[in-house]
């Protein structure tokens, strides 16, 4: 019981510490407002996100890491039935 609640702590720590990280609404609200796609990139990457998804492929992979059993099944599922999704968008 208390490695799995120490697992938990560690976990929540690290997700904390990527919502830091977050843009603010008022941010959002910005890039929401962009007309096209070119506009928008250019915007994020003037905020320091090049390739926005590495970003969140590496923090699915970093919570996949930190679990182990069950739990780590449902992420990798969870992870895994996006993946497709985006696949059928690309073709």
């Amino acid at each position: 019981m208390a490695s799995a609640l120490a697992r938990y702590a560690h976990a929540q720590a690290r997700v904390r510490a990527r919502l830091s990280r977050l843009l603010p609404r008022q941010q959002l609200d910005t890039l929401a407002g962009h007309p096209d796609e070119s506009s928008l990139r250019a915007e994020l990457i003037s905020l320091g996100f090049e390739r926005p998804s590495d970003g969140v492929m590496a923090a699915v992979a970093d919570l996949e890491a930190m679990l182990e059993g069950a739990a780590r099944d449902v992420v990798r599922a969870y992870r895994t039935r996006f993946e497709c999704e985006n696949l059928k968008l690309l073709l």
